[in-house]
């Protein structure tokens, strides 16, 4: 009998970070569930690698796997990267599938895809870029990619290809299908088949922080003039400081762009919800809701007030904390004197008592 295999491939902006912290986060008590996270394929995606590396990834696997003493085992591998690279659209995706399947042969594999409308995905992966240090507007980052390409049907159809429709399970990253943050985590539980218990520690966390649209802009002003060190922390702060919340949108597409490129995707999404999805036939892929262009902002209320002056604040905040610690810093060097001092006199004292005085 072939042990069960799942795939989780990501793709790239649909909470593979949440997921696959969790899993890690708690390990101990999944594998007592009979859940085994394998690592040994985490690159077979690299554009370089090679039949001989290949083979390697494939044997080190089925050593991975074959080391679980006791009862059976299900096993999981889980890297966005399995779905290919995302600024082509996910053209590589035939061969990293088709790796996969080698390197997973003799197991009972399933895949999981999770989809992300084509808008709020481009959006989602262009602040992802600024996140990491680029600068480049978002018109610039659309020069770099192909609308057209972020086909979720031929995605899907290229493991399709090697493992069976029957076997790609697709999810759908939209608030409509994950109202709570911890929803995401629970749906992944139970395709896998371990109790959301186990990882209560993680349900309900946010993972890879996203930050307002406003937050962006300062982050893609100051990286050129950072080293990565200061843009790790430009970002930290940034998240804590003017964080987005899920699924809102960055609202980068004015409204026509944003109509054309659902138009654009309309027939493919309705393929993958008809061929994929058990309740698809007739329903459409993602829900049709457009962001208005005036969303200018999106970390929570209108009240909130504006980055600049919560950064303001921040600063005059810390000048106020540097004046009290230069005042107490001067009172502990007041202190140190006097106690000197004191002992010096004392010492002073002692050495003019007479004898037995």
């Amino acid at each position: 009998m072939q042990a069960p295999l799942f795939i989780h491939i990501g793709t790239h902006k649909t909470g593979s970070t949440a997921i696959q912290r969790a899993f890690r986060a708690d390990e101990k008590a999944l594998r007592k569930e009979g859940l085994v996270r394998l690592r040994s394929c985490d690159r077979i995606a690299l554009p370089s690698l090679d039949a001989t590396e290949l083979e390697a990834m494939t044997s080190s696997l089925r050593e991975e796997a074959g080391g679980q003493a006791g009862r059976p085992m299900r096993f999981l591998m889980t890297s966005e990267g399995f779905s290919g690279d995302p600024m082509t659209g996910y053209a590589d995706a035939p061969v990293v599938a088709s790796r996969l399947r080698a390197a997973t042969h003799g197991f009972d594999a399933r895949i999981i895809l999770f989809l992300r409308r084509q808008d709020d995905f481009i959006e989602s992966w262009y602040t992802q870029r600024i996140h990491e240090g680029r600068s480049e507007t978002f018109d610039e980052f659309l020069q770099l990619i192909r609308l057209e390409e972020m086909s979720w049907l031929r995605l899907a159809e290229a493991y399709a290809a090697e493992f069976g429709r029957e076997n790609i399970i697709v999810r759908r990253y939209h608030k409509a299908f994950y109202p709570e943050p911890a929803d995401l985590l629970a749906d992944f539980c139970g395709i896998v088949g371990v109790r959301k218990e186990l990882i209560a520690r993680s349900l309900g966390r946010v993972r890879n922080q996203g930050f307002s649209k406003e937050a962006v802009e300062l982050a893609r002003f100051c990286n050129p003039h950072l080293d990565k060190g200061r843009q790790k922390q430009l970002r930290q702060l940034l998240q804590t400081i003017s964080a987005k919340p899920v699924f809102s949108s960055y609202s980068y597409f004015t409204r026509q762009q944003r109509e054309q490129l659902l138009a654009l995707h309309q027939a493919s999404n309705d393929a993958v919800a008809r061929l994929y999805l058990p309740d698809g036939r007739g329903a459409p892929l993602f829900p049709s809701d457009v962001p208005s262009e005036a969303c200018s902002r999106t970390t929570g209320t209108e009240q909130e007030p504006p980055l600049q002056l919560t950064l303001v604040k921040m600063l005059l905040e810390m000048k106020a904390a540097e004046k009290r610690s230069g005042i107490l810093r001067f009172v502990m060097r007041v202190e140190r004197a006097f106690h000197a001092i004191r002992q010096r006199h004392k010492k002073g004292a002692d050495a003019v008592r007479p004898p037995g005085g």
